[in-house]
């Protein structure tokens, strides 16, 4: 009976430690009912989501142990690395297919959203902008029809010069032969001993200058060449059409003529450019007095001599005048001795051209020879 007693006192307590198992004997209960579930069918044993716990440890378990011929073991190191490096590997290579196969045929997303290191569309340099303005610009000008000569036609004359331009409003250049070509407010475009260089000694040496290094005015019908403002047209039209700068023929038609249209020289030059009888063949019923073909011959006339110096157009101005390379003062004045004073090269003509007629203002008065002063 006592045993009895005992017995019955003890159950419920053995029946309540049952259902309050520590927590690390858990899963073992509940796994026992899972397979107690499995076997005798379906039975609403726990509570949706209450085995969770165990799901997740039995997971860690699962990944961490390779079950092999009925015993657990755990999965080799090298095994386990080296997977994810071949994986690695194959994805690499599947990538550089992808992006190739994306470089030759890319998709219509591809166009639509390309990536930042392939940018569909670059903002254009300033430069370009820049080139833009500067091309609209030269275009309104009264001077951006003329080109200068290439340097590939003027080989000879390259060998005889080094570098230079305009520098505060003046030319500067150093010439291999001449020097310094000693510009300044009075004279921007060379001292009229470098203009003539050689005159005085050996014979004239024409230091090289090419048209866009000129220093020049714009061309204004008021001031100095009010006189050959109706003219403007035609200069405009055949510096355009020879390559030459529209205000050097004005400065030429001002320096031989005074811009008279019915002008005729001491040895026969017609017109405006003082074109010379043996140069002035116009077309029938065309004299060598009118004004559109007289222009168009200078102009021609001038844009030859340029390329026939190479691109020197200290050169050509002086060919215009009837100047030869390697002429000395001798030379220029030979005529009047022998009775024909105006048939003499007029020493300061490129001093009144460059720094003269080419500024804006009268060259009449300019340079130091004055050789013409007396015929």
């Amino acid at each position: 009976m006592r045993v009895l007693a005992i017995l019955t006192t003890l159950l419920p307590l053995l029946a309540h430690a049952a259902h309050n198992q520590p927590p690390y004997l858990r899963h073992r209960r509940i796994a026992a009912e899972a397979v107690q579930h499995v076997r005798d069918g379906p039975k609403a044993l726990v509570a949706p989501r209450a085995n969770f716990a165990h799901t997740e440890a039995h997971n860690v378990i699962k990944r961490a142990v390779k079950k092999r011929s009925g015993q657990c073991k755990a999965r080799s190191t090298s095994s386990s690395s080296t997977a994810p490096a071949a994986t690695s590997a194959w994805l690499s290579s599947s990538d550089s297919a992808a992006q190739s196969s994306d470089a030759s045929q890319p998709s219509s997303s591809d166009a639509s959203q390309p990536s930042p290191a392939v940018q569909a569309w670059a903002q254009p340099s300033k430069s370009t902008t820049w080139s833009s303005a500067a091309a609209a610009a030269a275009s309104s000008s009264s001077t951006s029809v003329w080109s200068a000569p290439s340097s590939a036609a003027a080989p000879a004359a390259s060998s005889s010069s080094s570098s230079g331009g305009i520098a505060n409003g003046l030319l500067s250049i150093t010439d291999a032969t001449c020097g310094w070509c000693d510009s300044s407010d009075s004279a921007p475009n060379g001292s009229e001993d470098w203009l003539n260089c050689g005159i005085s000694g050996g014979g004239w040496t024409p230091p090289y200058v090419s048209a866009s290094e000129l220093v020049a005015a714009d061309l204004d019908p008021s001031g100095v060449f009010s006189a050959c403002s109706a003219y403007f047209p035609q200069f405009e039209q055949y510096a355009g059409q020879y390559g030459v700068p529209p205000i050097m023929l004005a400065s030429f038609a001002l320096q031989e003529s005074s811009c008279n249209a019915g002008a005729t020289g001491g040895n026969g030059e017609a017109g405006l450019m003082q074109i010379a009888p043996s140069n002035c063949n116009p077309p029938s019923g065309t004299s060598c007095w009118d004004v559109d073909y007289n222009i168009q011959r200078g102009a021609e006339l001038f844009s030859n001599m340029i390329s026939s110096n190479g691109g020197n157009v200290i050169a050509a101005v002086g060919s215009y005048n009837g100047w030869s390379k390697g002429m000395t003062y001798a030379d220029a004045t030979a005529e009047a001795s022998e009775g024909d004073c105006s048939a003499q090269n007029n020493l300061d003509y490129l001093t009144q051209f460059f720094n003269g007629w080419m500024q804006g203002k009268s060259g009449s008065s300019l340079g130091t020879y004055f050789n013409l002063a007396s015929c």
